[in-house]
């Protein structure tokens, strides 16, 4: 099953990466070009864009069965 990711390289989507190739998905993952390198090493397809990159996510969505969403701003306040 394919299965695209966004925020493959934050600490909950991270772990969902694995479980997901643990079971034998594959997994392409969108990341900005300054975090693919926290998935070095792990056997994803990664997507470099960011959430406001309409080809990127259309690239992503394309053929995945599934998607996840855990792309987040995790601060409580962000000016502008």
């Amino acid at each position: 099953m394919r299965v695209f990711l966004t925020g493959a390289t934050g600490f909950i989507g991270y772990n969902l990466c694995l479980e997901l190739l643990a079971c034998g998905c594959e997994v392409r993952a969108l990341a900005r070009p300054q975090s693919a390198r926290l998935l070095a090493g792990v056997p994803v397809e990664v997507v470099p864009g960011d959430l406001f990159d309409a080809a990127a996510l259309d690239y992503g969505c394309r053929g995945a069965e599934w998607v996840f969403h855990l792309a987040a701003d995790y601060r409580s306040w962000v000016a502008n």
